[in-house]
């Protein structure tokens, strides 16, 4: 059976000539081979905690020794293969993998790490990364030693009573009608300004701006067809989750608007409804020419997507519920427009303060006017 031996002292209680060198506390035991194995720890109650997992797996018949080559780095390779993310979802994990893990605990064996390690790790991080990267680094971590667990090298993660830092969600502050029109003044030339006003008209994702199309227009029934987006690669791709999948609805004033535009530069490749010369303007010119506006008009936030919080907001204003806007959006629950702009919703509370008057109000006695 496993046992734990004091490496410092003898039982008793002189000590040893290892005494004060490498790590104190080693657990032993005879795998199903009858091999010894060994395993250190400086701590003992980590020594401790191991002894009973072996302990466990031996009485159970499931132990298997430890796998001494599988590096952390190893284990990120394998979990890179796994899953369908996108070859850049990949890219920006290996980056974000080679700054904050790697250089850590790259090199030691997943067998050797430790919630305390982990959480070293993440301590490590708070002076360097923001709450987000943090959390996405983690994540990492988690999905790593998860598929450790699944792929028997370890018996349990180490990704444990972890703390991480949480964010404050920040509060919307969208645009104004007056903020909309001037930065349709300032854009430039066509087809930005009516890009900026088709996309404060129907809160449309950058990419599903870029990749919209006339055979998703339906100029008789005035509907848009959302079903794809154009990717930074500047090709057409799948939406951004299968909620983003849509049809919306456009007003007369919108309708007009585009066949005005088409009127004066055509239609772009692949039927491109907003182009420059055919093609769709890249992810980049619309964050450039988003920030020269944004010198011109302080306050207006970063990028783009002010445009989906400013339709959001003006939906949420004209009374409609979660789930409608959610649908509008292509959020997948009502729940996920809640998280970013319950805060809108705040003015009901005083409506829903009369609803209590004028039920309480038929019971109350008529006040004299003695």
């Amino acid at each position: 059976m496993a046992h734990l031996v004091d490496r410092w002292h003898r039982k008793d209680r002189t000590r040893t000539d290892r005494y004060g060198k490498g790590l104190r506390w080693q657990v032993e035991w005879l795998d199903s081979t009858g091999a010894k194995r060994k395993k250190s720890f400086q701590n003992k109650d980590l020594a401790e905690d191991y002894l009973t997992e072996v302990r466990y797996e031996i009485k159970r018949g499931v132990y298997r020794p430890p796998q001494k080559t599988v590096t952390v780095d190893h284990m990120f390779a394998e979990y890179l293969t796994q899953g369908s993310r996108k070859q850049s979802s990949n890219s920006n994990i290996a980056s974000r993998y080679k700054q904050g893990i790697g250089p850590m605990i790259g090199s030691r064996f997943i067998q050797s790490i430790t919630r305390k390690d982990i959480q070293a790790v993440v301590d490590s991080w708070i002076p360097r990364y923001s709450i987000a990267t943090i959390q996405l680094n983690y994540g990492t971590l988690v999905g790593m030693f998860k598929l450790a667990v699944d792929e028997e090298y370890l018996p349990k993660t180490p990704c444990t009573r972890v703390t991480i830092p949480k964010s404050v969600p920040e509060r919307i502050k969208p645009l104004t009608v007056q903020q909309v029109t001037k930065i349709s003044g300032l854009i430039g030339d066509a087809p930005y300004p009516e890009m900026i006003l088709f996309d404060a008209a129907t809160g449309l994702r950058s990419g599903e701006l870029r990749g919209l199309t006339w055979d998703r227009i339906d100029m008789h029934h005035s509907t848009a067809t959302v079903d794809r987006q154009m990717t930074r690669a500047g090709k057409f791709g799948s939406p951004k989750t299968p909620a983003s999948n849509r049809v919306i609805s456009l007003g007369q004033d919108t309708m007009t608007m585009l066949d005005d535009l088409r009127s004066r530069i055509g239609e772009g490749e692949d039927r491109l409804v907003f182009h420059l010369n055919g093609r769709a303007p890249s992810h980049e010119t619309l964050r450039y020419r988003w920030a020269k506006a944004r010198e011109a008009i302080p306050g207006i936030g970063r990028g783009w997507h002010q445009l989906r919080h400013f339709h959001a907001s003006q939906l949420i204003h004209a009374g409609f519920s979660p789930v409608a806007v959610a649908e509008r959006l292509g959020h997948a629950t009502a729940n996920e427009v809640l998280q970013t702009y319950a805060h809108m919703w705040e003015g009901d509370s005083e409506k829903m303060a009369a609803v209590g008057d004028s039920i309480l109000s038929p019971t109350l006695p008529t006040p004299s006017n003695g």
